[in-house]
């Protein structure tokens, strides 16, 4: 890898990086498959192998390239490293051997994994044309396209082996569209896929394909119905995860790409008819990390990428079009949905069972705030019925990982209800109580937290590029931990508002210092101070009140600190204020209502400065930054048990969705649903960085 690789990683991160990229990655290259690599060759270290079927049927005769993801940026794209072909033998089988010294030039079928600079690329393949063997009458098929990830390079084992399906196609698609690009198709929309040369965005494109494992099984070609991951680190001993894709919408594109691909040749009507549904995103700008104009498809990998940055086809016609193309009964994967839906974007909903080691807590529970490390890791903080709060860690495949009750008091052991969540620059994640008045800090894993008194319960917690720590309390003050990262002790903190702030349940800083508070009424508040020489906000503190719909959801943009967003649940609208100094205004198109909003709780912008919701009445919605919707007139609609009434939300490095549901054991994600925005924002305001609120 460049050095650049890891820019924007603090020297002493670096160890807690690589131990919770540890235990983070769930390697999709350990899934195997009973097919038999062909050919063993004497040099081999390795093999990456497995079949291709159509429709369950085998596919003989694709041309199978075997790609290294881009690390260095988005622009470089994929690199072809080998290639071969299908078998004619009737099992659709193919066969890449690692080869040390291999040229990597994609003229045989032979690599060799980098060694130079400590690369490490993610490696995937792609298979194109073929035929579909017990076709009648079948002959190449030109239309016909898979893809499916292999893993790390250095992962790959002697012999790894992957189905190719059309249900692995989609589940990939779905994961890893946010790193692609459709309008560097010469070679294939398959040769763009490529991280931006950090750490974030190339961690961002593994945990998407690691992500693929979730929704299909890599052994059988087959959707998951569901998938189960033990905990086993701090306090998780004893927890499972229960993770449910929406398998049926999974199968329902895969039966799609099943009517074009079981064709007996190329050009067929019903593959146009995909490419004509499959409209591209009227703004590729607003829902990709490309802001360019989309020509219409030609291929079916590319049909995909616009029916994820395009989940609603831009009408009711074109998703009938496309639903009607899997067959009601005798498609090859079943089960499928009984109805259009209103949106193509994948849920995975992940069920907790069981305790916090030691207590009686749960390790899923209300989830109240939701925060991401470094390595993608997601941190949920619970507040349980009867007060017993806690701090749980999954990886960003849904293990279980660590676990820690919340307690207070001298003694410690009495249970509180969680607050908001933060990660601040030196890797602390801070958690508030809401009934004891009192802050931690904990160094994870499982380190002991730092106890901080406070004069009243809090309610939301933030922090800024220094490592000064922000929080708000229900006596509608706003207090300042100065260096609380580095802090060996607990101090006390600092009031710093000029003006009450309401009831602050949301608050952010922005790229200015401001930090913006939602007050629960029909005002919102940015409160700022001067830098001293340690650059820590300690004088000249001013707070102003602006206007606005009942706030409730606060979150700021990367417009150079010009930006923030609130929503109103009472007005079901969404409201956008820009300006500068203490004159801030509604932007041209807000207050933004529709779109499904339904109560809308806690907001997140990703990174194309997009606003997402939780919607406390159920489903998702989303607004570009004109106030364009990004939903139907429903919002993403999908089964309660996946969007019902929500508390949390937020956005990860691989553009994947994360919404805490209310009162239940379960959060959901969207996969690739958003733009990818580099996480956690602490670290992105640090001039080193410079990405807050933009794409990783």
């Amino acid at each position: 890898m460049t050095p650049s690789y890891f820019a924007g990683i603090r020297p002493r991160l670096f160890m807690t990086l690589l131990a919770s990229a540890a235990v983070a990655t769930t390697g999709c290259s350990n899934l195997t498959s009973a097919v038999s690599p062909e050919g063993p060759v004497a040099a081999a270290k390795a093999k990456v192998g497995g079949k291709i079927h159509g429709g369950n049927q085998p596919v003989s005769g694709a041309a199978v390239s075997l790609y290294f993801a881009s690390q260095a940026s988005f622009a470089a794209g994929a690199s072809k490293v080998a290639t071969t072909t299908s078998s004619t033998d009737g099992s659709g089988s193919f066969n890449f051997n690692e080869i040390t010294g291999a040229a990597n030039d994609g003229t045989s079928a032979s690599f060799s994994c980098p060694t130079a600079n400590n690369n490490n690329p993610y490696v995937f393949v792609v298979a194109r044309g073929g035929t579909t063997v017990n076709t009648p009458g079948a002959g190449a098929n030109s239309d016909a396209a898979f893809i499916a990830p292999v893993g790390r390079c250095s992962t790959i084992g002697a012999s790894t082996n992957i189905y190719m399906s059309e249900v692995v196609t989609v589940a990939t698609m779905a994961a890893i569209h946010q790193f692609m690009n459709p309008t560097a198709t010469a070679n294939g929309i398959e040769s763009t896929v490529g991280s931006d040369g950090i750490f974030v965005s190339d961690s961002g494109l593994a945990h998407s394909f690691d992500n693929v494992a979730l929704m299909a099984s890599l052994s059988t070609g087959l959707g998951n119905t569901s998938v189960t991951r033990a905990g086993g680190g701090s306090g998780s001993t004893g927890v499972t995860m229960t993770i449910t894709p929406e398998v049926a919408k999974i199968n329902q594109l895969a039966n799609i790409l099943s009517a074009c691909i079981n064709q007996t040749a190329g050009g067929s009507p019903i593959c146009a008819s995909i490419y004509s549904a499959a409209t591209p995103p009227a703004d590729a700008g607003t829902t990709s990390v490309n802001n360019a104009t989309y020509a219409p498809a030609t291929d079916l990998l590319t049909a995909l990428y616009y029916i994820f940055t395009n989940p609603t086809n831009s009408s009711l016609t074109n998703r009938t079009t496309l639903f009607a193309l899997s067959a009601a009964s005798g498609a090859p994967y079943q089960p499928t949905l009984d109805t259009v839906p209103t949106d193509w974007s994948v849920g995975i909903k992940y069920v907790a069972t069981g305790n916090c080691s030691n207590s009686t807590t749960n390790f899923l529970s209300s989830p109240t705030s939701l925060s991401l490390d470094l390595s993608g890791n997601l941190f949920v903080t619970n507040s349980s019925t009867g007060g017993n709060g806690s701090l749980a860690e999954i990886s960003p495949t849904g293990a279980p990982v660590l676990c820690a009750p919340l307690t207070a008091g001298a003694a410690g052991v009495t249970p509180v209800y969680a607050a908001g969540s933060v990660f601040d620059v030196a890797g602390n994640i801070w958690v508030g109580s809401a009934s004891t008045s009192e802050i931690f800090r904990y160094t994870p894993p499982g380190v002991a937290p730092l106890v901080v008194p406070t004069v009243s319960p809090v309610l939301q917690i933030t922090t800024d590029g220094y490592g000064d720590i922000f929080f708000s309390t229900a006596s509608g003050d706003l207090y300042e931990i100065p260096n609380g990262s580095a802090a060996t002790a607990a101090s006390v903190p600092v009031k710093i508002n000029t003006l009450p702030l309401g009831t602050a349940d949301r608050i952010m800083i922005d790229s200015a210092n401001r930090i913006w508070a939602s007050s629960s009424s029909n005002f919102v508040t940015a409160t700022t101070g001067s830098l001293d020489p340690t650059n820590t906000f300690l004088t000249n503190f001013s707070t102003v009140s602006y206007p606005t719909d009942t706030s409730i959801g606060i979150s700021s943009t990367s417009s150079s600190g010009s930006g923030v967003y609130t929503s109103s649940n009472t007005a079901n609208s969404i409201t956008y204020l820009i300006g500068s100094g203490t004159a801030f205004t509604a932007a041209n198109g807000f207050p933004a209502t529709g779109g499904g909003l339904n109560s809308p709780i806690d907001i997140a912008v990703d990174g194309a400065q997009n606003v997402w919701t939780a919607n406390s009445g159920g489903g998702l919605s989303a607004f570009s930054k004109f106030g364009v919707s990004l939903t139907s007139t429903t919002g993403f609609q999908k089964d309660a048990s996946y969007l019902g009434g929500q508390t949390s939300i937020i956005i990860d490095a691989s553009g994947n969705i994360w919404m805490g549901l209310s009162g239940g054991t379960s959060i959901t994600e969207i996969v690739g649903g958003a733009v990818p925005v580099y996480q956690p924002y602490s670290n992105g305001l640090q001039p080193v960085t410079n990405r807050f609120q933009t794409l990783p």
